[in-house]
């Protein structure tokens, strides 16, 4: 298929094929199909687009725009909102979570509390293990500080 940029639209030659070309074909259009491949026309010889409306306009206006307007502020104030709209969640999942345990029984309040009990304490576990890390990691800090001020006052 070729296109005329000139306005008269695609060109398509059919010659009916032999079998040897039938298979040929077959064969090339699943390796073709196998391939990604970008076709780019002028918008004008798209069939069916209108290119003076006003909904084509502001569609150009928005892609051309949306590629150049994000800037920082920008993209830390859609995550502050991303991060509002999940804390509403968060707080709308205890607020349900709150309900179904009061209509529960004693037992399986008992239980839920057995459970959260043990994630308290693996918490406390893992606060325990990130503070020695912590603690590792300044005293490591505070050593080649140490030992920097050291070199610069000799040389």
């Amino acid at each position: 298929m070729q296109v005329d940029d000139e306005g008269s639209g695609p060109t398509v030659t059919v010659t009916p094929p032999s079998n040897n070309q039938f298979a040929s074909a077959v064969a090339n259009a699943i390796d073709l199909a196998h391939r990604s491949q970008t076709v780019r026309i002028p918008y004008a010889l798209v069939a069916g687009m209108d290119i003076h409306s006003r909904a084509y306009h502001r569609a150009v206006q928005l892609i051309t725009s949306s590629a150049t307007a994000h800037s920082t502020k920008d993209l830390v104030r859609e995550a502050d909102a991303l991060f509002g709209t999940m804390n509403g969640f968060y707080q709308q999942g205890i607020e349900l979570q709150d309900s179904f345990l009061k209509s529960c029984s004693r037992e399986v309040l008992q239980v839920g509390l057995i459970k959260s009990t043990s994630n308290v304490l693996s918490a406390i576990q893992d606060l325990e293990s990130a503070t020695r890390g912590y603690k590792v990691a300044v005293e490591e800090h505070s050593r080649i500080s140490h030992i920097l001020e050291i070199a610069s006052t000799t040389h």
